[in-house]
C-alpha cells in the first residue's frame, strides 16, 4: 500500500544524487549513446548494479539496476533506465518498472510500462514497502513538493483488491481514488467487484466508498448503496457478532449465534453466543481459544440448550435441558513435565436435542456439523492428565482423571482421580564386573503403583437390565443430578495396586530363548466384605467393614521362544520363494490358591441343598478385584505365523537380484493353554487371530474365541422371548471334549471381524489410467472408494448368537478440478435397512465456494447449502440454507 511517503522520496534522491556525482566517467556504446558506468567499469552493458554508499542525506543503501542499459543526458539532466529497471532502498522499499525516468530539473521521477510489439502492455509498474505491494500503469513522483501521481492501480489491502482509475495521496496514509473497484478476487478481470466513483483509503483500517452497485462479472446487480464501509482485518478487535435467521421444523423463527466477541489480549479470546426460538426454546453457548507459542495451545466450549418440547400454546410448558463441555489442551513438551486434556461430554439427549444448532464448517471442503460424528457415536471418552518425569532417576509419576460416557445405556463411569508412581526397568547387577553372566546382566525389575477412585452411576439394586428391540442391554441406572451426589461418593469405589515384576533371560543353543519371570501384586482397600448367612432366609448377606485391608498374591512363569524359517524356492511366473516364519512360545506359570483360608480373601460356606462349598471373596465388585482362586500351573502356547512371497521385479536383470516382497499373511496366531491342577476343564478357549492385507488393498481382521467343551441345555421354568419370539435355551459347560464326542473343534462363543477395500486403484486400472504421484495433490486420483465390512457375533445361549453385521461405502468423487462430491452410506443386515447416509457437494469458484450437505432419510434427515466468499473481509455476505424434516424427539 501507498504510504510512509518520506522513505519514497529518500529512494530517488538517493538514485538522483548518486548518480549526478558519476557523471565523470563516461563511454559510448554500439549506438552512440553515452553510458556512465557509476563506481566502475564493468563488461557487461546490459546489467547494470550499483550501490550509494551512506551519508549524511541517505539514511539506508540505495541499489538499482537495469537490464538492457542506464542512460545519462547531462545537458537535459535526465537519466533512463531501460528494461527491468529495479531500485531498492534498504531491505523494506523496492520499485520495478520496464522504464524509469529522473528528471532532476523538474524533480521529478516517473516509472512506466512500454508497449511491445503488438502494442500489449509489457509489466506493469511494481512497488513494494514493507509487508504492502502494489501494480500500476504510471506512476510519477516529485520529490520537492513530496506530490504522487499514480494511474491504473491494482493494490492489495488485507484479504481485498483494488483497481483504480487515478490515485492521489492525502498526507502520509490515505489515499483518494477514483473509478474504482473493490473486490476480494485475485484475478485481473475479477469475476465480481463494487464499483464506486469515489472511493478513500484510511491507512490499513477501512475503505470508505461513496454510491456504490454490485458486479457479477461485468453485469450490474440491483444492489446498491448510499456509502460504504469496509473494515479490514488484520489486529483482533472486540465487537458484536450478528445472528443468523431462519426457521426451524420443531422450533419455530429463530435468531441463531448471536452475541459479542471479546478480545483478551494476545494469548485468548472469547466468544459469548445465544439462541432464541419463536416457540420458547433458547441457548447460551461460550467459546474461549487461547494460545501461547511454544508452551501450549487449547480451547474451552460449553454449550447449554433448554429445548421446549410441547410446543402447542395450550399445553403445559415441558422442557429438556441440556448441557454440552468440550476442553482440549495440547502442550509443548518442555523438560520433565507436560499436561495434556481431552474431555468431551454433557447431559445424555444434548446431540439429540441439538445437533442442527450447530453452523456448517466454514473451513472444510465439505459443509457438516461440528456434531455430525456424534449422530453415530454413543460413547465419549474424556482424560485430564498431568505427568512429571524425575530428570536422573527411573522414576515417574501421573495424575489422570478420566470419564466414559455412554449416550445409549445411559452409564456414565468417572475415575478421579488416577495417581501412579512408575519405575522403569532397572538391571543392578549389571554394576558388578564379576556377575558377567548372560543370566545376571539381564536380571531386572521395575516398579509400579497406582491408586484409583471409580465412580459411576449403577444402580447397586439388584433388577435387571433392559434388552432392547436393537439388542442392546441398558442396566439400571440413577440420574446425574445434585439431589444424588452423595449416592455417587457413597457408590465410589478405590483402591490401590502394587505390581513388582522381576525377570531375566538367557540364550540357550543359539537359537532359544528362556525367560523366567516373578510377578508380584498387592491390593490396598479401605473396607472389606464380611458374609453370614441369615439363619431365616438361608442367603449369604453381606456387611461392608471399614477399616484397612491388603492382599497380595503372585505368579511365577518360565517361557522359551524361538523363530523358525521355511523358505520354497519357485522361481517361476516372476515368483522367487515364498517365506513362512513361525514364532512358537512355550510357557509355564504357577499361582498357589489365593482362595484358601489362611490367605483370609475368600469365605466358605455350605448352603443347604447344595453339595458343593460356596466361595465369596472379601473384595466383590471392588475396583481393582481380588486375587484368583484355585490352584494354577498353566501350560501355554502361542503360535504366530507370517507368510510372504518373493517376487523379481520387472525390467530388473536377473544377475541383480532385486526383489519385492508382498506379504500373504502378515499375521495368523492362535494361543490356549492347559491348567494341570484343575480336577475338570483343564483346557482353556482358544483364542485366533489374523490379520493380513490381500492385494495390497484389502485389509482383513479377524479375532476369534473357541470353547473345547460342549454345552448343553439348562432347564428354566420361565426363560424368556428374544425380540424375535424365540425362547432363550440356558446353557452349561460339559467336562467333554467336543470334538471327541463328534461336535467338532468346539463352541464359537465371540468373533469380530472387518474387510476394508479400496475400491481406487481397481476402478483407475480398469479405466488405463497410469499411476498418479500421491505426493502431489494436483495428481489425486478423481476417485477415492472404500468399502468396509463389519461383523460381530456374539453367543447368547445355547441356539441363538447375537450376529451384527454391517457393510459401508464412503468416498469422494472429483468431478472436475474444482468440483468434489463426498459420500457415505451403508446397510444393516440385521435391522434390514440402510443406514446413516450423507451427500456432500463443494465446488471452488475461485475467490467463492459452494458446499451443500444432504441426508436425505432416517432420523437426521436434513439438508444445508452455503454460498459465501473464500475471504474474510467479506464473511457477512453469505447466502445459507438449512432445514431439518423429522422430529429429532420422536424415534423412527
Amino acid at each position: 500500500m501507498i504510504r510512509g511517503y518520506t522513505s519514497l522520496f529518500f529512494i530517488f534522491l538517493g538514485v538522483f544524487l548518486g548518480l549526478s556525482f558519476c557523471l565523470s566517467a563516461q563511454r559510448v556504446d554500439s549506438s552512440g549513446v553515452e553510458i556512465s558506468g557509476g563506481w566502475g567499469d564493468s563488461s557487461d552493458s546490459l546489467a547494470w548494479r550499483q550501490r550509494y554508499p551512506f551519508n549524511q542525506h541517505i539514511l539506508f543503501e540505495v541499489d538499482y539496476k537495469a537490464l538492457d542499459s542506464i542512460v545519462f543526458i547531462p545537458g537535459a539532466k535526465k537519466i533512463h533506465l531501460y528494461q527491468d529497471a529495479h531500485i531498492k532502498y534498504g531491505a523494506a522499499t523496492e520499485l520495478k518498472s520496464d522504464l524509469i525516468d529522473l528528471d532532476w530539473k523538474k524533480n521529478e521521477m516517473e516509472a512506466r510500462y512500454e508497449e511491445d510489439t503488438i502494442s500489449q502492455k509489457a509489466a506493469k509498474v511494481f512497488f513494494k514497502e514493507k509487508d504492502q505491494s502494489y501494480l500500476a500503469e504510471q506512476l510519477r513522483y516529485n520529490f520537492k513538493s513530496n506530490k504522487v501521481f499514480v494511474r491504473g492501480i491494482v493494490m492489495s489491502e488485507g484479504d481485498g483488491y483494488i483497481h483504480g482509475d487515478s490515485v492521489r495521496v492525502v498526507g502520509t496514509d490515505t489515499l483518494m481514488i477514483r473509478d474504482a473497484k473493490y473486490t476480494t478476487c485475485s484475478l485481473a478481470d475479477p469475476h465480481y467487484y463494487i464499483q464506486s466513483s469515489r472511493v478513500k483509503l484510511l491507512g490499513p483500517k477501512k475503505i470508505i466508498t461513496g454510491p456504490f452497485f454490485a458486479y457479477l462479472g461485468r453485469v450490474p446487480l440491483p444492489v446498491g448503496f448510499f456509502f460504504g464501509v469496509f473494515p479490514q482485518p488484520g489486529k483482533k478487535n472486540s465487537g458484536i457478532l450478528h445472528p443468523s435467521y431462519g426457521e426451524d421444523r420443531i422450533r419455530g423463527f429463530f435468531l441463531r449465534r448471536g452475541g459479542y466477541y471479546f478480545d483478551l489480549g494476545e494469548y485468548a479470546d472469547l466468544t459469548l453466543l445465544g439462541d432464541a426460538y419463536s416457540k420458547g426454546s433458547y441457548g447460551f453457548s461460550g467459546a474461549c481459544r487461547y494460545k501461547r507459542r511454544y508452551f501450549f495451545d487449547g480451547n474451552l466450549d460449553i454449550r447449554y440448550n433448554s429445548t421446549r418440547i410441547n410446543t402447542r400454546i395450550e399445553t403445559e410448558e415441558e422442557r429438556q435441558n441440556d448441557l454440552w463441555v468440550e476442553w482440549s489442551h495440547i502442550p509443548v513438551s518442555r523438560g520433565g513435565q507436560r499436561f495434556q486434556a481431552g474431555l468431551s461430554g454433557g447431559t445424555f439427549n444434548y446431540n439429540q436435542n441439538n445437533l442442527f444448532n450447530e453452523p456448517p464448517s466454514p473451513t472444510s471442503e465439505f459443509s457438516s456439523n461440528p456434531l455430525q460424528n456424534s449422530r453415530i457415536r454413543s460413547e465419549f471418552n474424556s482424560n485430564v492428565s498431568y505427568t512429571k518425569s524425575f530428570i536422573g532417576t527411573p522414576f515417574n509419576t501421573s495424575i489422570n482423571f478420566k470419564h466414559k460416557q455412554n449416550i445409549q445405556t445411559r452409564v456414565v463411569d468417572f475415575v478421579l482421580p488416577n495417581v501412579s508412581l512408575n519405575m522403569r526397568r532397572v538391571s543392578p547387577l549389571q554394576r558388578f564386573p564379576a556377575l558377567s553372566h548372560e543370566v545376571f546382566e539381564k536380571f531386572g525389575f521395575s516398579y509400579s503403583s497406582s491408586f484409583q477412585n471409580q465412580l459411576n452411576n449403577l444402580s447397586m439394586q439388584s433388577s435387571p437390565p433392559i434388552q432392547t428391540e436393537t439388542g442392546i442391554e441398558i442396566p439400571s441406572t440413577y440420574a446425574l443430578s445434585p439431589e444424588n451426589f452423595p449416592l455417587l461418593l457413597r457408590n465410589a469405589r478405590r483402591g490401590v495396586q502394587h505390581t513388582v515384576p522381576v525377570s531375566t533371560s538367557i540364550t540357550l543353543l543359539k537359537y532359544f530363548i528362556t525367560t523366567s519371570s516373578f510377578r508380584y501384586q498387592e491390593l490396598w482397600y479401605d473396607k472389606f466384605l464380611d458374609y453370614h448367612l441369615d439363619s431365616e432366609t438361608h442367603r449369604l448377606e453381606a456387611d461392608t467393614v471399614y477399616a484397612f485391608s491388603r492382599a497380595g498374591f503372585y505368579r511365577i512363569g518360565e517361557s522359551l521362544t524361538t523363530q523358525i524359517y521355511g523358505t520354497t524356492h519357485i522361481q517361476k511366473g516372476g515368483i522367487e520363494a515364498i517365506r513362512h516364519v513361525l514364532f512358537p512360545t512355550i510357557g509355564l506359570s504357577y499361582s498357589p490358591d489365593f482362595g484358601a483360608e489362611k490367605y483370609g480373601y475368600y469365605q466358605e460356606f455350605n448352603l443347604p441343598g447344595q453339595g458343593n462349598p460356596v466361595y465369596r471373596s472379601r473384595y466383590s465388585g471392588f475396583a481393582l478385584g481380588s486375587p484368583p482362586r484355585g490352584d494354577r500351573l498353566v501350560l501355554s502356547l502361542e503360535l504366530r505365523n507370517s507368510l510372504e512371497m518373493k517376487l523379481m521385479d520387472e525390467g530388473d536383470a536377473e544377475t541383480t537380484k532385486a526383489l519385492r516382497k508382498i506379504p500373504l499373511l502378515e499375521n495368523f496366531s492362535f494361543q490356549g493353554g492347559y491348567n494341570f491342577l484343575v480336577d475338570s476343564f483343564q483346557i482353556n478357549p482358544v483364542s485366533i487371530s489374523v490379520r493380513t492385507t490381500l492385494f495390497q488393498r484389502i485389509q482383513l481382521n479377524l479375532n476369534m474365541s473357541v470353547d473345547p467343551y460342549l454345552w448343553e441345555p439348562i432347564y428354566v421354568e420361565n426363560p424368556g422371548f428374544h425380540s424375535d419370539g424365540l425362547a432363550r435355551v440356558p446353557y452349561r459347560r460339559v467336562d467333554l471334549l467336543s470334538w471327541k464326542e463328534g461336535g467338532g473343534i468346539g463352541q464359537l462363543t465371540g468373533l469380530q471381524g472387518s474387510v476394508n477395500m479400496s475400491l481406487t486403484e481397481w476402478i483407475k486400472n480398469s479405466r488405463g489410467n497410469t499411476n498418479q504421484d500421491s505426493n502431489n495433490p494436483a495428481n489425486q486420483p478423481p476417485l477415492d472408494l472404500n468399502l468396509i465390512y463389519n461383523l460381530v457375533y456374539r453367543r447368547q445361549d445355547l441356539v441363538r448368537a447375537d450376529i451384527r453385521q454391517n457393510i459401508t461405502l464412503n468416498g469422494r468423487v472429483q468431478l472436475t478440478p474444482l468440483t468434489k462430491v463426498g459420500f457415505s452410506s451403508g446397510y444393516d443386515f440385521r435391522e434390514e435397512k440402510i443406514t446413516y447416509t450423507s451427500l456432500n457437494f463443494y465446488r471452488d469458484i475461485h475467490c467463492w465456494e459452494l458446499q451443500g450437505s444432504w441426508i436425505p432419510f432416517g432420523r437426521f434427515t436434513s439438508y444445508e447449502i452455503a454460498f459465501r466468499p473464500k475471504s474474510r473481509v467479506l464473511k457477512s455476505v453469505k447466502w445459507e440454507r438449512r432445514r431439518t424434516f423429522v422430529d429429532v424427539f420422536q424415534d423412527n
